[in-house]
C-alpha cells in the first residue's frame, strides 16, 4: 500500500497544526489510509522537509508555545527533517512508519 520510494507532499492545511499526532494522522491519509483512528507512529520511520518543521513551529506560536516547548514537542515525538526543501511539504517514510494498534485484553 505504501510505496516507500515516493516522496510524498502534503497541503500547508494538513501541516499547519499544534498536534504531531494530528501531523503523522495527515501524513497516513496521504499515503492512502482512510480511517486512522487504529493507527500508531514511529516518528524514528519517516523524514519531513524543513517546510514542515518551519509550518508546525509557526502552528506552535499562533497556538501560545514558546520555543522550548516546541523543540521539546519536536525532540521528542517528531520526525527527522532531513529534506531539503523550505517550500515544499515533502515526506518519506519508511518500513514501520504506521502500525495498528493492537485491541488490548482490558
Amino acid at each position: 500500500m505504501i510505496d516507500l520510494n515516493k516522496t510524498y507532499e502534503l497541503t500547508i492545511e494538513a501541516v499547519h497544526t499544534a498536534s504531531i499526532v494530528k501531523l503523522y494522522d495527515n501524513m497516513a491519509r496521504a499515503v492512502g489510509f482512510r480511517n486512522v483512528d487504529n493507527l500508531m507512529y514511529d516518528c524514528r520511520k519517516v523524514e519531513v522537509s524543513k517546510a514542515i518543521f518551519n509550518e508546525f513551529c509557526a502552528a506552535c506560536k499562533e497556538n501560545g508555545e514558546g520555543d522550548m516547548t516546541i523543540s521539546m514537542l519536536w525532540c521528542f515525538g517528531g520526525p527527522k527533517a532531513t529534506i531539503d526543501d523550505d517550500e515544499r511539504f515533502l515526506f518519506k517514510v519508511q518500513p514501520g512508519f504506521i502500525t495498528q494498534k493492537e485491541e488490548s485484553a482490558c
